[in-house]
């Protein structure tokens, strides 16, 4: 549900989502840490509720016509 929230708010949300929730060195999130609290393992619920808006969102503009591919 999240993620078609997240798609329909058009590329720019999932996409700013996808760029900052990227794994660091030790494979942890970069964007979930916190000063208090550990960084989740990557990829972290984030990154994948913007990986399914991505998928959602390219689905819809090849439904429509708009993919190409």
């Amino acid at each position: 549900m999240a993620a078609a929230l997240l798609a329909g708010q058009g590329p720019g949300a999932w996409q700013r989502l996808r760029a900052d929730h990227v794994a660091d060195s030790g494979g942890h999130c970069r964007a979930c840490s916190g000063p208090s609290w550990a960084a989740p393992v990557w990829p972290c619920r984030l990154a994948v509720i913007a990986a399914e808006a991505a998928r959602q969102s390219e689905g819809d503009g090849r439904r429509r016509g708009g993919g190409t591919g």
